[in-house]
C-alpha cells in the first residue's frame, strides 16, 4: 500500500521534472490560395453523381475513374493501383487512385483521402466526399505552384474495411521510403464543424506506431496562425489510441510503417447522420471545407519551407503544447506502475516454504484454467478458416452495418460447446490436483507479472490497461474478509465490462450484439492472437482468485489434511 501511495505521488511530480520542449517547424507566412467554392464543387460531384460508393459497387469504379480524370486535368501524373480484398467470405476488387506533383526534391509529402463510403450510406457526402473534395482541391492549387517536395495526392478505398487502400498503398508504393510525412482529411464538410481534431494512432503495431510529435505539433500550428482551433489528442485518447493500435481512419498504416502521419477531421459530428442515408450535402458547408483546406494547404507550405524536417521519437506522452514525456521517461514510468506488483510477486514466491511440487501442482491447475479459453479461440479461428463464419481481409463491417446485427449461429454454438466441453474436463482433471493456498497465490501473480511483462515489452503504453488488474489484485490475499477478496478479484472484469458496453454504445449495439461484435474482432486481425493470449491468462488467473476468495486464507485454521502451518490443503 505505501509503495502504491509513494507511486500516485511521485507521477505527476516526475511529469512535471522530466517533461521537454516539444518539436516544432516554422509555420510558413504564404496566404492561402483554397477556393472553398471549387472544393465543395468537387465534393458535391463525387457525392451526388457516384452515389453508392461502397466496395466493389459499381459506382466505386466509376469514381476512381473520375478522380483520376480531375487529377489528370490538373497536370499531375496519374497512376492507379488495382487490388483484391476479402469481405463478407467474398473478394472484391478495389483500385487506389493518385496524382503526382513532381518538386525538385524527391522527398515526397502524401495528401490523401478515401473516395469509398459506407455501405449504409448514399451520397456519403462528409464521409468521405468531403475530404476527397479538399484533397482535389489542394492537387488543384499545388500544380499551378513550384514547390520543392514531391506531392502525391492520394484517392483511396476501402478505408471502411480496415483502411485497406492506405495499408496496400504504403506496402506497395515504388517510392515508399522517400515519404516524409503523409495527412489525411476526412469528415471535414459538416456545417456544425467548430473545431478540427486529429488522429494519430497506428494500426496493429506497438509503442513506436504513432505519429511523430513534430506533425501534430505543425497541424496545431498552421491551425493558429489561421485563426481556426486544431486539437491535439489529450492524455486520453493518446493512451486510446496507443493501447488498442485499431485505426479507424487511414493514417494508421502509415505509422505502422514508421511514416508519420495524421488525420484531420471536423468537430463535433453530428451521430444521427454518420453512415446514414442522411449523409447528404444538405448538411456540407464551403465554410467547414475551407477549415480543413486551409489548414492543410498551411501545413504543406511549412513542411516545403523547412530546409529539414524533424524526426524524432513516435514513442511520447503529449503533455501539453509546450511539454512532453520522452521514451524513456514513458517505459520508466510504465515500468514504476508495474513495480507494486512484481515486488509482491517476488516477496510471495521467497517466503514460499512448500516444496516446488506444490508450486508446480497450481501451474498445472493455472494451465487447466487455460485450455477452455485456448480451444475456444482454435475453434474460432477454425470456423472462418472452414467458412462457418464470414470471413474478412482486416476489419469486422463498419458501424450501422446490418452484418454487426445478424448473428451467426453456427460457429458461436460450436465456439460456446468446445468451450463447455473443454471446461469440463479441465474441472475434472484439476480436482485431481494438489491444492495449496499461499502457492495458488504465488501462481496467480506470476501469471499476472508474466502478462505485465509481456505487455511492456509489446506495447508499453497498453500496461496502463493492466492497472486495474494489478491493484485490485495485489491485496487479493491480504484482505482476511472474503467478501473483500471477491470484490476485489472480479472488479477488474466489471471495468473490462464497462469497458465493452461504452464500445457497444459507439457502435449502436446491445449486449447480444456487443458480444458479437468481440467475436468478430477476435476472428479477424483486430485483436491479435498475442493479445487474445494475454486476457486468456488474466481470465485464468482471475478465476483462480476467485477460487481463493472463496477458500480459508492463510491466517485461518487449516482443514485437514494439512502440510505445515503455512503450507496448508483445502478443496478448489
Amino acid at each position: 500500500m505505501a509503495i502504491s501511495i509513494a507511486i500516485l505521488i511521485a507521477f505527476p511530480l516526475c511529469i512535471f521534472l522530466t517533461s521537454e520542449p516539444q518539436p516544432h517547424i516554422k509555420i510558413s507566412t504564404q496566404t492561402p490560395a483554397f477556393d472553398e467554392e471549387k472544393a465543395y464543387d468537387f465534393t458535391r460531384t463525387l457525392s451526388q453523381n457516384f452515389t453508392r460508393r461502397n466496395v466493389g459497387a459499381v459506382n466505386d469504379s466509376k469514381s476512381a475513374d473520375w478522380c483520376a480524370e480531375t487529377m489528370r486535368s490538373f497536370g499531375l501524373e496519374v497512376h492507379r493501383q488495382n487490388f483484391t480484398a476479402t469481405l463478407y467470405s467474398k473478394k472484391f476488387d478495389l483500385q487506389n487512385v493518385y496524382g503526382i506533383s513532381r518538386g525538385k526534391s524527391n522527398e515526397i509529402i502524401v495528401v490523401m483521402a478515401h473516395r469509398d463510403a459506407a455501405p449504409t450510406t448514399l451520397e456519403g457526402a462528409n464521409d468521405d466526399a468531403s475530404g476527397v473534395g479538399a484533397m482535389l482541391e489542394l492537387a488543384r492549387i499545388f500544380s499551378m505552384q513550384n514547390h520543392t517536395l514531391t506531392l502525391v495526392f492520394l484517392a483511396t478505398d476501402g478505408e471502411e474495411y480496415g483502411m485497406l487502400g492506405a495499408k496496400y498503398f504504403v506496402e506497395n508504393f515504388p517510392q515508399r521510403g522517400e515519404i516524409v510525412a503523409s495527412f489525411e482529411l476526412d469528415m471535414v464538410g459538416l456545417n456544425v464543424t467548430e473545431y478540427l481534431g486529429i488522429h494519430a494512432g497506428g494500426q496493429l503495431g506497438g509503442a513506436d506506431s504513432y505519429a511523430n510529435l513534430w506533425l501534430i505539433n505543425l497541424a496545431v500550428d498552421a491551425g493558429r496562425a489561421l485563426n481556426y482551433t486544431v486539437a491535439a489528442p489529450g492524455l486520453d485518447m493518446q493512451f486510446f489510441e496507443h493501447i488498442t493500435q485499431i485505426s479507424w481512419v487511414d493514417q494508421g498504416p502509415f505509422n505502422r510503417q514508421g511514416i508519420p502521419s495524421i488525420t484531420l477531421g471536423g468537430q463535433p459530428t453530428i451521430e444521427r447522420i454518420y453512415h446514414t442515408l442522411d449523409d447528404a450535402m444538405d448538411y456540407i458547408s464551403g465554410r467547414a471545407l475551407k477549415m480543413g483546406g486551409e489548414t492543410a494547404e498551411k501545413m504543406v507550405l511549412s513542411m516545403d519551407e523547412a530546409a529539414v524536417l524533424p524526426r524524432g521519437t513516435r514513442v511520447y506522452l503529449r503533455i501539453n503544447d509546450n511539454l512532453y514525456l520522452s521514451e524513456s521517461m514513458v517505459y520508466l514510468l510504465m515500468f514504476y506502475a508495474m513495480l507494486p506488483l512484481l515486488l509482491k510477486t517476488f516477496l510471495c514466491v521467497s517466503k514460499q516454504k512448500t516444496e516446488s511440487s506444490v508450486l508446480k501442482s497450481e501451474t498445472v491447475r493455472l494451465l487447466l484454467v487455460l485450455i477452455p479459453f485456448i480451444v475456444a479461440l482454435i475453434v474460432l479461428y477454425s470456423t472462418v478458416q472452414f467458412g462457418l463464419l464470414s470471413r474478412f481481409e482486416l476489419y469486422p463491417p463498419p458501424p450501422k452495418d446490418p452484418f454487426l446485427y445478424d448473428l451467426q449461429e453456427v460457429p458461436l454454438a460450436l465456439v460456446l460447446a468446445a468451450f463447455l466441453v473443454s471446461g469440463a474436463l479441465a474441472f475434472i482433471a484439476q480436482r485431481k490436483v494438489f491444492s495449496n493456498y499461499d502457492a495458488r497465490l504465488c501462481v496467480c501473480l506470476l501469471a499476472l507479472s508474466f502478462a505485465s511483462l509481456a505487455t511492456f515489452v509489446l506495447n508499453v503504453f497498453a500496461v496502463v490497461a493492466l492497472l486495474p488488474f494489478i491493484y485490485f489484485w495485489i491485496p487479493v490475499g491480504v484482505a482476511k474478509k472474503r467478501a473483500l477478496n471477491f470484490v476485489l478479484a472480479v472488479l477488474p472484469f466489471f471495468i473490462a465490462v464497462a469497458g465493452l458496453a461504452f464500445l457497444g454504445q459507439i457502435m449502436e449495439l446491445d449486449a447480444k450484439g456487443s458480444i458479437w461484435y468481440v467475436v468478430l474482432l477476435l476472428s479477424t486481425e483486430m485483436i491479435t492472437p498475442a493479445s487474445a493470449l494475454l486476457f486468456i491468462v488474466l481470465a485464468s488467473a482471475g478465476a483462480l482468485l476467485l477460487s481463493l476468495a472463496f477458500s480459508q486464507s492463510s491466517s485461518e485454521p487449516a482443514a485437514p489434511p494439512t502440510v505445515s502451518r503455512r503450507n496448508r490443503t483445502f478443496k478448489p
